[in-house]
């Protein structure tokens, strides 16, 4: 607007004009509104904005670098940046920062910056040197702290120095291998262990570099099968030097950040000194065993080579006092001997038990017994001794004493036997009293006291101690007079200590000897089952049986022959397993005694002949003068149906043969085992059955005990086993995959489980190949698949 004035300098009027600033409004709303985007974005942004003059002079700080610091704007404007930096950082912060910056133009690093209590903070920054027209040059930086994920890196790297360094001061080597067995670390260690620096295994693929080229392939599947599992492996591995070493390596899956698997980290510790250490175990374990089958075998020996003489001697000695008319001192003569045979008889038993006992060979029994009934039987044996002697026998049993107990009968029965025998030995007259009391009830578990008193020549008080000593007996007089081998006292301890029990001798010279034997038994709820005498056999079926009898020894041949004679039996005899062989194969026989140890061919080998070869069903009886434990098993795997034991009782003799020839060839399938379905299992209505136990029973006959026990050892052996051929496969072991096929073999053949007959023979023959793949894996799937269900069968009808 402008005035204008008259003459007189009066306002005569007002010029006016206007100029269009719209477009202006509209550009300088829009710088407010950039501003106030920009000034929102700089008061707002978590990421710490500042301005600063060359010299490190903050001309501008954002809200976030304030918080971070802790100070307020006008505290931190104005304040060099170097004052806010460690004071060992300062230098360098002016002589390399300000000093880039101000020659590049930008800078970007890790700083670290003190808050106003003096913790320090990480900023990762990004700074830029920026001009403007008619101003001095200025800095603006932009920085993310990052202090919490430095603290966590720095942590878990922390961490794994510390496991590392575990591990090292542990002497166990780490490798971290990725997807494709390339090594992406080693500790210094694994250096060690493989003679490789750290610089010559990275990049290595592992398996070629330390693995035998034979198990290359195998390494290689095992750690890509097993790459997201933890495993534990022994390689042999070969080092730098072309030493073989062995390794335990223990396997984890490595992953990365995001959780995807990155490969593998491995753990490796030397065990090559614990391989050889175990190797020569392994061979004085082979060692003691070959000396304790050679302790077995000479007992064995010894067994059959005394017994077979007294056999002899026995059995022809009954046949004299049976077929001839003898004088008094010809009845005094045959009684003295038969006393000495049967003398000598104890003392091989007296051995035979001390060795069982010695190896761990005695197994007990945990069955239903009947205290009083075990008492009557050792009475009743012993009775006619004691009257000989002129001697009272007497006994008494609490009636507070459970008529039925959880032990072992047979084994209380041969320690009152034998003590009740020494009482009767050692008095010369007077009595013998058996007596058992109940001492307590507590759990439902009986505390018996039998005690054991005699009137007879009593004990020193300094040899009481030496009782249970082995061998030993008080005096060489008591020797003479009394014989014997001092092995009594010991195997009734030794069986006592084996039941959990005690035994205890009081006695005083001339005066007596009394025996306290403790037993701790559990009450039982089963009925104890008293077997009834069996009826007399038919002999009627010897009559004109052709009977092979197959012996070595003279004498026992004409034992043997005489006694069958007599009782209509044709006699044919081999000297030898092989003659035996040649005969069958000329003649049918009826039935066939097959002595165990004998020249050229023994029994157990002509009668797997006879089984496998030439297929016969002809009944084999073992004639065995060897009493270890085991043996009759043995003679029945291999396919022999009894045994009769040397020296031959007459009686017995006779009834095994008469049974066996008395019975049909449906008969000797039956069996007295009260399950279900005892001939044969099927399972999922396929028409062949899953197991059958025909074979079994041919086997074991009458004996439901061997059923049991074989039933037992199948569901417990095999089927571990087959995990064990399994863990093998895996590890590519072919050796034991050979060793565990060949092993379970007789077990199946046993069982009859037909549907795999052929399989472990085919795996022999893979693994002897070493034919892995999926052929061997199917077919040990198909086998364990089967014994499996074999197993839950059989423990579901039998209860084993």
């Amino acid at each position: 607007m402008s005035p204008v004035f008259n003459a007189n300098g009066e306002l005569e009027l007002v010029i006016g004009y206007g100029i269009n600033i719209t477009e202006r409004k509209q550009i300088e709303e829009k710088i407010l509104l950039g501003e106030k985007k920009y000034r929102d974005i700089f008061n707002f942004s978590q990421v710490w904005i500042c301005t600063h003059k060359l010299d490190g002079e903050l001309m501008s700080v954002n809200p976030s670098a304030c918080n971070l610091l802790g100070y307020t704007e006008q505290e931190l404007v104005g304040t060099n940046l170097k004052n806010l930096l460690p004071e060992n950082a300062r230098k360098k912060f002016v002589e390399e920062y300000l000093t880039k910056i101000a020659a590049t133009g930008s800078d970007e690093g890790l700083m670290s910056m003190l808050n106003k209590e003096g913790k320090a903070n990480y900023l990762l920054y990004h700074n830029y040197l920026k001009f403007e027209k008619g101003e001095p040059p200025y800095v603006i930086g932009f920085a993310q702290n990052i202090t919490d994920k430095l603290q966590a890196e720095n942590a878990l790297k922390q961490s794994e120095e510390k496991y590392r360094n575990i591990i090292d001061s542990m002497n166990m080597g780490m490798l971290e291998i990725n997807l494709e067995g390339e090594i992406l670390f080693a500790n210094q260690r694994f250096c060690n262990m493989s003679g490789y620096s750290v610089d010559e295994l990275l990049k290595q693929n592992a398996t070629v570099l330390f693995f035998k080229n034979s198990i290359r392939n195998i390494s290689s599947s095992v750690r890509k099968k097993h790459l997201a599992a933890n495993k534990n492996y022994e390689f042999e591995v070969k080092i730098k030097n072309g030493d073989s070493k062995w390794w335990l390596v223990s396997t984890a899956p490595l992953f990365h950040s995001d959780g995807t698997l990155k490969g593998t980290v491995s753990i490796s510790l030397d065990i090559t000194k614990q391989k050889t250490m175990e190797a020569e175990m392994r061979k004085a374990i082979n060692q003691a065993e070959k000396s304790a089958h050679a302790k077995e075998i000479f007992l064995a020996n010894m067994s059959h080579e005394i017994r077979t003489p007294i056999n002899a001697i026995m059995g022809l000695g009954k046949l004299l006092s049976k077929g001839t008319n003898l004088d008094e001192k010809q009845t005094f003569y045959l009684s003295s001997i038969r006393k000495a045979s049967e003398n000598l008889l104890v003392i091989i038993d007296d051995i035979l038990d001390v060795s069982k006992i010695e190896a761990g060979e005695v197994n007990l029994e945990k069955i239903a017994l009947d205290l009083n009934e075990i008492v009557s039987q050792v009475i009743t044996m012993l009775q006619p001794k004691a009257e000989e002697k002129g001697l009272l026998l007497i006994s008494e049993i609490d009636e507070n004493i459970a008529l039925s107990l959880l032990g072992d009968p047979y084994r209380i029965n041969q320690v009152l036997i034998n003590m009740v025998n020494n009482a009767i030995k050692f008095t010369d007259k007077g009595y013998i009293r058996l007596q058992a009391k109940l001492k307590d009830t507590i759990n439902d578990t009986q505390t018996i006291v039998i005690t054991i008193e005699d009137t007879g020549v009593g004990i020193d008080d300094e040899f009481i101690g030496k009782i249970f000593n082995t061998f030993s007996q008080e005096d060489e007089t008591v020797v003479r007079k009394f014989g014997g081998t001092g092995l009594g006292m010991s195997i009734a301890r030794q069986l006592m200590e084996l039941m959990g029990g005690t035994i205890e001798v009081k006695s005083k010279k001339n005066f007596g000897t009394t025996i306290y034997l403790t037993f701790h038994l559990k009450v039982s709820s089963r009925r104890v089952i008293v077997k009834k005498k069996a009826a007399k056999n038919d002999t009627s079926h010897i009559a004109n049986a052709k009977v092979l009898l197959v012996e070595d020894n003279e004498l026992n041949r004409l034992l043997a022959y005489t006694i069958l004679t007599q009782y209509g039996a044709i006699v044919t005899s081999a000297e030898n397993g092989a003659i035996a062989i040649e005969c069958l194969r000329k003649q049918k026989f009826d039935i066939v005694l097959m002595d165990v140890q004998m020249p050229v061919m023994d029994g157990i080998t002509a009668t797997r002949i006879i089984r496998e070869e030439m297929m016969s069903d002809v009944p084999v009886i073992a004639l065995t003068a060897n009493a270890i434990k085991g043996k009759r098993e043995e003679y029945m795997l291999a396919g022999m149906n009894d045994y009769i034991a040397k020296p031959y009782n007459e009686e017995k003799m006779i009834a095994v043969i008469a049974g066996l020839l008395s019975k049909m060839p449906t008969d000797t399938q039956q069996t007295s085992i009260d399950q279900p379905d005892i001939m044969h299992s099927q399972i999922d209505n396929t028409d062949e059955p899953l197991f059958n136990l025909k074979k079994l029973i041919q086997i074991a006959g009458d004996n439901t005990n061997f059923i049991n026990q074989m039933l037992t050892l199948f569901v417990t052996d095999v089927p571990d086993s087959m995990a064990k051929i399994k863990e093998a496969y895996e590890n590519r072991d072919f050796q034991v995959i050979k060793y565990l096929a060949h092993r379970i073999r007789p077990s199946l053949q046993n069982m009859c489980i037909d549907s795999i007959k052929e399989d472990t023979f085919l795996l022999e023959n893979m693994a002897i190949a070493e034919k892995d793949g999926e052929e061997m894996e199917n077919l040990i799937n198909k086998m364990s698949g089967v014994i499996n269900k074999v197993s839950a069968k059989i423990k579901a009808d039998y209860n084993v």
